[in-house]
């Protein structure tokens, strides 16, 4: 929201919305849990779509203005996952993703790209010039 990504934001909420209807929908969810969901992801319409919002706001039974309300505030102590998906491209171009720890190494994420199946074939015949690594992201292998 803060760099004015609107579209980003609107596709995350309708995520966010297809994942409240999914557990809904498979009773996974409480009624006190899911309420304080829907008005989680109204505070983030706001912003957006104020009128709509605020017409939402009232009828699930708030009687001050959406506008008036604190936005929880993002940490990411909440968003850390054990596990990752590494893209592992080749000159580029993606070749395989893998699932890894998050706190994999870098020697360990370059070995996993060279010895992958799917990328192995992209690499016969080819001399490995270059292999970047960004953390948490993606292996890139440059051969020719």
């Amino acid at each position: 929201m803060e760099s004015f990504k609107f579209n980003t934001a609107i596709a995350s909420m309708m995520e966010y919305t297809n994942f409240l209807y999914k557990i809904y929908e498979e009773a996974k969810i409480s009624k006190k849990l899911w309420n304080e969901s829907i008005r989680r992801l109204i505070l983030h319409m706001a912003p957006i779509a104020p009128y709509i919002s605020e017409e939402i706001w009232n009828r699930i039974g708030n009687n001050n203005s959406i506008h008036l309300q604190n936005v929880p505030e993002y940490n990411d102590l909440y968003t850390i996952s054990e596990n990752i998906t590494l893209v592992i491209q080749v000159n580029g171009k993606v070749r395989d993703q893998i699932k890894v720890s998050s706190s994999i190494k870098e020697e360990e994420a370059l070995r996993l790209a060279v010895e992958s199946k799917k990328v192995q074939k992209f690499l016969i015949n080819n001399t490995i010039r270059k292999k970047i690594f960004i953390k948490g992201k993606l292996v890139n292998i440059v051969a020719n």
